[in-house]
């Protein structure tokens, strides 16, 4: 904010409960504009800013939602081609532990709870290997007990190329995730991009999508 040789200076936030901290609102009121990915993200700032006492940022706040780039990420196979197991896919990041804020026990459990070993359905989980690696997913899976008898899930943790990425979504038959808070979720929208419809939970910036 100092540089004599800016015209604007725009600040970016993003943050994924119902209200952001309240030491950011010094920096962000400072801003000319503060642009945010979905209206759930500006509402946690304008939430904050009313209690404190920041009216300018009202005016201030905008929203600019990521997009997709549709050359990566598009449909390659017809429903018919992708074969007689019904197929769930999921890309999240997990840090271990059950209440990590993009749910990934919870899907694992629902689904496990819901479909047995036999039936043509299975879970394809993508993890982001920026939080965790292989051992300790698994180690987090096993932790939860699951029962013996589930239908196929299958777990990768690999840092994948976009090619690689865009045909995990085209292997699936939808999306899911059951984040418990999010900004955004980009791996939705990628999805979708593929031509998946998508299951996700209704808080968090997902539903401005």
């Amino acid at each position: 904010r100092n540089s004599a040789n800016h015209k604007r200076f725009i600040g970016w936030a993003v943050w994924e409960g119902t209200a952001c901290p309240r030491y950011w609102l010094k920096n962000l009121v400072s801003c000319d504009f503060v642009f945010v990915p979905s209206a759930f993200n500006a509402e946690a700032i304008l939430n904050t800013a009313e209690n404190n006492n920041f009216w300018r940022l009202s005016d201030i706040v905008k929203v600019v939602p990521h997009g997709v780039n549709h050359k990566l990420f598009y449909p390659t196979k017809k429903w018919d081609e992708k074969g007689d197991i019904f197929t769930f896919v999921c890309n999240a990041g997990w840090r271990g532990g059950l209440y990590d804020r993009k749910g990934v026990p919870f899907l694992l459990k629902a689904f496990a709870e819901e479909f047995r070993k036999g039936e043509k359905v299975r879970l394809k989980l993508k993890i982001n290997p920026a939080y965790s690696n292989q051992e300790q997913v698994m180690a987090g899976i096993a932790a939860l007990n699951l029962p013996e008898d589930k239908a196929d899930i299958q777990v990768s943790v690999d840092n994948v190329n976009y090619a690689s990425l865009r045909e995990f979504y085209n292997d699936g038959h939808i999306f899911i995730t059951s984040q418990m808070a999010d900004a955004f979720n980009m791996a939705g929208l990628e999805a979708m991009a593929c031509g998946l419809g998508t299951i996700q939970t209704g808080f968090g910036g997902q539903v401005s999508y």
